[in-house]
C-alpha cells in the first residue's frame, strides 16, 4: 500500500510541476503578448496538431497497454513484434495526416478560425505549417509513455512535460524579443527533447527497436479497431474547447486567449488530480481485466471515483471563490490589462463548474478503455460534441462568451450523467450510493470551508494577496479535512 501511495505521489508531483511550468509559460505569453491576435495565433497554431494527431496519440496510449498486455500472454516475442510495428505505423499515419494539412493548410486553418482578418489568419496558417511537425514527437510519446506505465515506470512520464514547457518558455521570450515565429518552432523542439528523454528510459528497461511494419499482424489489427472509437472518446475535451474558440474568434480580438489562460488553469487541476489517479490504475486495471479478478477491478473504480470527488470538489470552490485573484496573481502584468482579466477570470469560474464532471468521466473512461468495451465512451462523447454545437449556437446570442463555456459544462454533465447510468452493469447499486454520500459530504464540507476561508482573507492578516490567498487556502484544507473526519468518512 506504501508503494502504491508513494507511486501516486510521484505521479502527482511530476505533473505539479509540469502543470506549473506549462502555467508560467502561459504567464509570460500573456504578459509578453497579452490577449492580442499574435497570442491567439500561436495558441490555435499549437492547438490545431495537438487536436488532430493528440486524439490519436491519446487513443494509442488507452488502447496499447491492453493489447501489450494480451501479446504478452502470448510471449515476449509477441509483445516485440506488437511494440514494433505500432511504432512504425504510428509513424506512417502521422507522415499522412502531416501530408493532408500541407495539401490544404488554408481550408484546415479555416475550420478552427472564423472572423479573423486576413493578416492573423495568415499569421496563424504559418505558425501552424510550423508546429504541426510536433504530431511526429506526440505520437511516439503517446506509445513510449504506454510502454513505461505498464512496467510501473512513472517518474520519467511524469516529469517529462518539464523538459517541453522549459524550451516553450525560451521560446516565447525570444519571439517578444525578436521574431514572433521563434515561439512555433521551439514549441516543436520541446516535443523533440521530451521525446528522446523518454526512449533513453525506455531503453533503460528493456526496449529494443527492430524495423517492422506489418499491417496482417493480429495485435495491431486489434489496436486499430480498439483505436478508431477511443479517438472520438479522447477528442471531446479538445472539441469542445476548440468548438468554444471557433465561435469566439467571431465575438472579437482577445476573447480567445482569455478562455485559453482560464482553460488552462481548469487543466491544471484536471490533469494534477484526475489524470494522474487515471494514469496510475489504468495498467492495473487492464492486469485485472485480463486476469479476471473482477474483484479489483470494481474495488480500484470505486475508489478512484471516491478520491475524484473529495480533491476535485474542495478545488472548484476555491476557484469560483478566488478566480479574479488567482487570474490577477498569475497574468496580471505586461500587456495583461483589466479587459484580459475580467474575461480571464468570468470564464474560470464557468469553467469550474467542469472539474468533477471531467474528473468522473476520465476514470470512467479509463474502466472501459481497460475492459476495451471502447465503443461505448466512444458513443458518449459523439452525442456530447454534439449538445455542445447545439447549446453554443443557442446560447453564443444572448450571453457572448459565457454562453459558450455554459455550453460546454452542460454538455460535459450530461456526457457524465450517461456514462454513469451506463455502468449499471458493472457495478452494484451500493456503489452509486456511496459515490452520492461522498459527493454530497465533499460539497457540504466544501461550502462551510469557504465560507471560513473567504473571510480570513478579508482579515488581511498581512499586506500581501498571494500570502493572504496562501493563508486562506490552508484554512480552507484544514476545516475541509475536519468537516470529512467528523462525516467518519473512509477510503481504502
Amino acid at each position: 500500500m506504501k508503494r502504491v501511495r508513494l507511486s501516486v505521489i510521484i505521479i502527482m508531483i511530476g505533473t505539479l510541476l509540469s502543470k506549473v511550468l506549462g502555467l508560467l509559460r502561459d504567464v509570460i505569453l500573456a504578459s509578453s503578448f497579452g490577449a492580442t491576435a499574435v497570442s491567439d495565433a500561436y495558441l490555435i497554431s499549437t492547438t490545431i496538431p495537438s487536436l488532430i494527431v493528440g486524439a490519436v496519440a491519446t487513443a494509442i496510449l488507452s488502447t496499447y497497454i491492453p493489447v501489450l498486455n494480451s501479446a504478452l500472454k502470448e510471449s515476449e516475442e509477441k509483445a516485440q513484434e506488437f511494440n514494433d510495428n505500432a511504432l512504425f505505423l504510428s509513424i506512417v499515419l502521422v507522415t499522412v495526416i502531416v501530408g493532408i494539412f500541407f495539401l490544404f493548410p488554408d481550408f484546415i486553418v479555416s475550420l478552427f478560425v472564423i472572423g479573423f482578418s486576413d493578416d492573423n489568419l495568415n499569421l496563424v496558417i504559418n505558425m501552424t505549417k510550423i508546429t504541426v511537425f510536433m504530431s511526429y514527437f506526440l505520437i511516439l510519446i503517446s506509445i513510449f509513455s504506454g510502454y513505461l506505465q505498464n512496467k510501473n515506470k512513472f517518474r520519467a512520464t511524469s516529469f517529462n512535460g518539464i523538459i517541453f514547457n522549459t524550451v516553450s518558455i525560451i521560446g516565447i521570450i525570444l519571439s517578444a524579443r525578436h521574431n514572433v515565429y521563434i515561439m512555433a518552432f521551439t514549441f516543436v523542439l520541446g516535443y523533440l527533447l521530451a521525446t528522446l528523454h523518454l526512449f533513453r528510459q525506455c531503453w533503460k528497461n528493456g526496449m529494443r527497436i527492430k524495423f517492422r511494419f506489418d499491417i496482417r499482424n493480429p495485435y495491431i489489427k486489434k489496436l486499430v479497431i480498439l483505436t478508431i472509437p477511443v479517438v472520438f472518446n479522447s477528442m471531446v475535451w479538445d472539441v469542445n474547447v476548440m468548438i468554444d474558440k471557433t465561435l469566439t474568434s467571431t465575438i472579437g480580438a482577445g476573447y480567445i486567449s482569455g478562455l485559453n489562460y482560464s482553460y488552462k488553469i481548469i487543466n491544471v487541476a484536471i490533469d494534477i488530480f484526475a489524470v494522474s489517479i487515471a494514469t496510475f490504475i489504468f495498467p492495473k486495471l487492464s492486469r485485472a481485466f485480463h486476469e479476471q479478478n473482477t474483484s479489483i477491478l470494481q474495488n480500484t473504480l470505486k475508489n478512484s471515483v471516491n478520491l475524484i470527488l473529495l480533491l476535485l470538489i474542495p478545488v472548484m470552490f476555491i476557484i469560483i471563490a478566488f478566480s479574479p485573484l488567482i487570474v490577477q496573481i498569475l497574468f496580471m502584468r505586461g500587456s495583461f490589462d483589466e479587459f484580459a482579466l475580467n474575461i480571464t477570470s468570468n470564464s474560470l469560474k464557468l469553467y469550474a463548474l467542469l472539474l468533477s464532471f471531467t474528473g468522473i468521466n476520465t476514470i470512467i473512461y479509463k474502466f472501459y478503455n481497460a475492459l476495451e468495451l471502447n465503443k461505448i465512451p466512444a458513443i458518449n462523447a459523439l452525442i456530447s460534441i454534439v449538445l455542445n454545437i447545439i447549446l453554443n449556437l443557442a446560447f453564443i446570442g444572448p450571453l457572448g462568451y459565457r454562453g459558450i463555456i455554459l455550453a460546454t459544462v452542460l454538455s460535459t454533465c450530461f456526457a457524465s450523467i450517461m456514462i454513469l447510468f451506463k455502468l449499471r452493469k458493472h457495478i452494484e447499486f451500493s456503489v452509486y450510493k456511496n459515490w452520492l454520500l461522498n459527493c454530497l459530504r465533499a460539497f457540504a464540507s466544501s461550502a462551510v470551508s469557504i465560507v471560513i476561508a473567504t473571510a480570513a482573507f478579508n482579515i488581511h492578516f498581512v499586506n500581501s494577496v498571494i500570502v493572504n490567498l496562501a493563508i486562506s487556502c490552508v484554512i480552507f484544507l484544514i476545516i475541509y479535512v475536519f468537516m470529512l473526519l467528523l462525516f467518519r468518512l473512509k477510503i481504502k
